[in-house]
C-alpha cells in the first residue's frame, strides 16, 4: 500500500507537471523542438538505463548481497564506477553528434514542415539534454539497492522530486530567464523560458539521483570508494552485462517504434508532436496506476505459482493467470469509458489555459480518443510479457514485439495519411492490440486452461456496464451542458459526477459477478483494507 501510495502522489505531479507545462507552452514550436530533443536521450534511457540497467543489476545484486553482503558493497561500487565512465562517453557522443541525431527524427522530410528554427533548437536542447542518459543509469543502479533493500516507497517517491524540479523549471526559472534574457542563452536557444524547462528537467534528474543515493549512501556505500579500478569488470559486472543483452533486445522494439513515429509526426507539420504527447500522457495515466494494482496483487502469486510447479502449468498458475487478466479488464475497462465519453473535458481541465487554445483541446481530445482504442491492450500487455518472461518464454515474447514493429509502420502509412495525427493515436491502439492477441495465441499448447465460459460472462457484464455508463453519462450532459462551462470548478464536478456514475454501474456489476449484497461487498473492503495497513 505504501509503495501504491507513492506511485499515485508520483502519478498526481507528474499530471501537474503536464498541466504546467500546458499552460505555459501549450503547442508551440518551441516545445515541440524540445520534446523531439527530450525523446532522442530517452530512448537510450528506456532501452537501456530503466529497462535492462535496472532489471539485470537488480537480479545479480540481489543475489550477491544475500550470500555476501561485503561482495555484493563492491558490485555496488563497481556498477556506479563503471556506469558513470561509460555514462560519460554516451553524454558527449550524443551532444557531438547532436544534428546527426535530430535528423534520425526528421529523416521522413528533412524536418522542413517544422522548418529551420525547429531544427536548430532541437539540436541545441539535445546537447543539453544529453546528460540525462548518465543521471538516470546511475539512477537506476541505486533504484536496484532501494527495491532489494525493500525501500519500496522511498524508490516509488522519486519521479516525484523530478516532476517538482520540472513544474519549478516551467514556470519559475523559465519566467526568470525570459526576464533577464542572459546573452550566452540568446545564442543557444531561441526561447528562452524553454531553457529553464530544460535546466529544470536536468535539475530534477540530479534530484532523483541523489535521493536515492542518500537512502543507501550509509548502509551500503560509505567507504566503499576506495581501490576503484579504471574499468572494473569482476564476473559480477560481467553478469549483469550478459543478463542486459536479450533485455535491450526485447525494449527496443517500442523504442524503434517511438522513432517511427516521431518521424511521422514531425512531418504532419506544426502541433503534431506536441498535440500526442499530452494525449499520450493522459493515455498512460490509468495504465500506470493499475499496473501497480495487478503487480501487488496477482502477478507475484502466478510467480509464485510458476517457481512451487517449477515452470509447469498447473490448475494454480491457470487460476492465477485468468485472475490477472480479468482484473486488468476490471481495472481498464471503467477507465477506457471514462476517457472515451469525457476526453474533451478531461483535456480542458487539465490543459486548457495560457498558451494551450481550444484548438488545442480539440486536436489533443481527438488523439486521447484513438489512443483510448487500445487502452485494455495497454493493460493486458503487463500480464501476458510478465507471464512470458516468467515461463521464460522470452524469444517468443520478442518476436511478437518485432513483428509489431512492421504492424506500426505499416498501419501508419496507411492511417496517417488519411486521419493525421488521430491516424498515429490509432497505429499506437492498432499495435498493442495485435501483440497481446498474438500473446495470447502464442498460450495455445502451454497447457494454460483458461475457463472461457467465465471470461465471457465478465466481457458481457463489462460491455453492458459500457453501454449503462455511456447512457447515464450522457443523460448527464445533456442537463449540465458542460460545453457553456464558464470556469475549471464547473468542468471538475462534471467530471467527478461522471466518474461517480462509472464507478457505481461498474461497482453493482462487480457485486454482481461476484455474488456479494452491498453489506458482504462493503466487509469484504473493510477487510482487504485492514490487511494492507
Amino acid at each position: 500500500m505504501r509503495f501504491a501510495a507513492g506511485t499515485l502522489l508520483s502519478r498526481v505531479t507528474g499530471m501537474l507537471r503536464e498541466s504546467a507545462v500546458a499552460h505555459v507552452f501549450g503547442a508551440s514550436a518551441v516545445y515541440e523542438a524540445f520534446l523531439v530533443a527530450y525523446r532522442i536521450p530517452n530512448l537510450l534511457r528506456d532501452m537501456l538505463a530503466e529497462g535492462a540497467l535496472g532489471g539485470a543489476f537488480t537480479k545479480v545484486y540481489s543475489s550477491v548481497s544475500h550470500e555476501d553482503p561485503e561482495a555484493g558493497r563492491r558490485l555496488l561500487r563497481d556498477s556506479l564506477w563503471l556506469t558513470l565512465n561509460i555514462g560519460i562517453i554516451v553524454s558527449a557522443l550524443g551532444m557531438i553528434f547532436a544534428p546527426e541525431l535530430v535528423g534520425l527524427m526528421t529523416l521522413m522530410d528533412g524536418g522542413q514542415a517544422q522548418g529551420p528554427q525547429f531544427l536548430a533548437d532541437a539540436t541545441a536542447l539535445t546537447r543539453w539534454m544529453f546528460p540525462t542518459i548518465l543521471l538516470s543509469s546511475l539512477g537506476a543502479v541505486a533504484a536496484g539497492v532501494l527495491h532489494q533493500r525493500g525501500y519500496f516507497f522511498w524508490s516509488a517517491l522519486t519521479p516525484t522530486t523530478f516532476n517538482v524540479a520540472n513544474i519549478f523549471g516551467a514556470v519559475v526559472l523559465g519566467q526568470w530567464l525570459r526576464n533577464t534574457e542572459p546573452a550566452w542563452l540568446q545564442s543557444a536557444i531561441s526561447d528562452p523560458g524553454v531553457a529553464g524547462l530544460t535546466f529544470g528537467v536536468l535539475g530534477g534528474g540530479l534530484l532523483q539521483l541523489v535521493w536515492e543515493l542518500g537512502r543507501i549512501w550509509r548502509p551500503v556505500l560509505k567507504g566503499s570508494g576506495r581501490g576503484l579500478k579504471l574499468l572494473p569488470w569482476s564476473p559480477e559486472v560481467r553478469k549483469v552485462v550478459l543478463l542486459m543483452s536479450p533485455m535491450v533486445i526485447a525494449a527496443s522494439a517500442p523504442q524503434i517504434n517511438t522513432l517511427i513515429n516521431t518521424n511521422f509526426a514531425t512531418a504532419l507539420g506544426p502541433g503534431a508532436v506536441a498535440w500526442l504527447n499530452y494525449a499520450f500522457r493522459l493515455w498512460q495515466l490509468p495504465v500506470g496506476l493499475f499496473s501497480v494494482a495487478v503487480g501487488a496483487a496477482v502477478l507475484p502469486a502466478l510467480s509464485r505459482s510458476l517457481t512451487a510447479s517449477k515452470k509447469v502449468i498447473t490448475a494454480d498458475v491457470s487460476r492465477e493467470f485468468q485472475g490477472a487478466i480479468e482484473l486488468v479488464l476490471w481495472l481498464m475497462m471503467p477507465c477506457a469509458v471514462f476517457l472515451h465519453a469525457n476526453a474533451l473535458e478531461v483535456v480542458q481541465l487539465l490543459y486548457q489555459q495560457g498558451r494551450f487554445s481550444m484548438h488545442d483541446s480539440l486536436a489533443t481530445a481527438s488523439a486521447l480518443v484513438a489512443y483510448n482504442t487500445g487502452l485494455l491492450a495497454y493493460g493486458l500487455i503487463k500480464v501476458f510479457t510478465s507471464f512470458y518472461y516468467a515461463l521464460e518464454r522470452t524469444k517468443f515474447a520478442m518476436m511478437v514485439s518485432m513483428f509489431g514493429i512492421a504492424v506500426n509502420y505499416i498501419a501508419n502509412i496507411f492511417l496517417v495519411q488519411r486521419f493525421g495525427h488521430e491516424g498515429l493515436a490509432l497505429t499506437s491502439a492498432i499495435t498493442l492490440t495485435v501483440n497481446v492477441l498474438l500473446l495470447m495465441l502464442g498460450l495455445k499448447g502451454s497447457g494454460i486452461a483458461v475457463a472461457w465460459r467465465k471470461l465471457a460472462t465478465t466481457c458481457g457484464l463489462l460491455i453492458v456496464g459500457a453501454f449503462a455508463a455511456w447512457g447515464c453519462g450522457q443523460l448527464l450532459r445533456s442537463a449540465w451542458h458542460p460545453a457553456e462551462a464558464a470556469h475549471k470548478m464547473d468542468l471538475a464536478f462534471f467530471l467527478a459526477f461522471q466518474g461517480v456514475i462509472v464507478i457505481l454501474v461498474y461497482g453493482v456489476l462487480g457485486m454482481r459477478r461476484m455474488g456479494l449484497g452491498p453489506k458482504a461487498a462493503w466487509a469484504m473492503v473493510r477487510r482487504r483494507a485492514r490487511r494492507s495497513k
